[in-house]
């Protein structure tokens, strides 16, 4: 039984995540994705925004942050694996359009490689492709 008020914190999170700059943003993408594992697939309804918000953080500070893109790909695992799992509670274009996007997102990140050392953000490269991996198996549950 997920928690009644991440449910209702979840569109306060939204909204004030698209009026954020760093690094603030990436406390509260971090926040929509562990409300997202808090939830599972009660967090049905919050994708689509939740999505869009990824995927607009994503284009914004692809090069400028990795952390950026570490906290993308959780939040993107943790939305396959909801939507993976609330396959009958959701409309099938909310459906449709969570999919796409997850996958387009993923798509970007599974780009992401470690060079080697010389940045101090080893560490957020490395994760990004452990989770990007990790989602693969989730992915293929979203499949028709």
């Amino acid at each position: 039984q997920p928690c009644p008020y991440l449910l209702n914190i979840a569109p306060s999170l939204i909204k004030l995540a698209k009026e954020t700059s760093q690094p603030v943003r990436l406390w509260m993408l971090h926040s929509i994705h562990l409300s997202m594992q808090a939830a599972g697939p009660a967090f049905a309804p919050f994708l689509k925004d939740s999505l869009r918000l990824a995927t607009a953080h994503l284009l914004a500070d692809f090069f400028e942050s990795p952390l950026v893109l570490w906290v993308v790909a959780e939040l993107v695992r943790s939305a396959a694996f909801a939507c993976a799992a609330s396959k009958e509670a959701v409309a099938a274009d909310l459906r449709n359009e969570s999919v796409s996007r997850i996958l387009g997102i993923w798509n970007e990140l599974r780009h992401v490689r470690y060079v080697g050392p010389g940045t101090g953000t080893a560490f957020a490269i490395v994760r990004t492709e452990v989770l990007c991996v990790s989602t693969a198996s989730a992915i293929v549950k979203l499949a028709p």
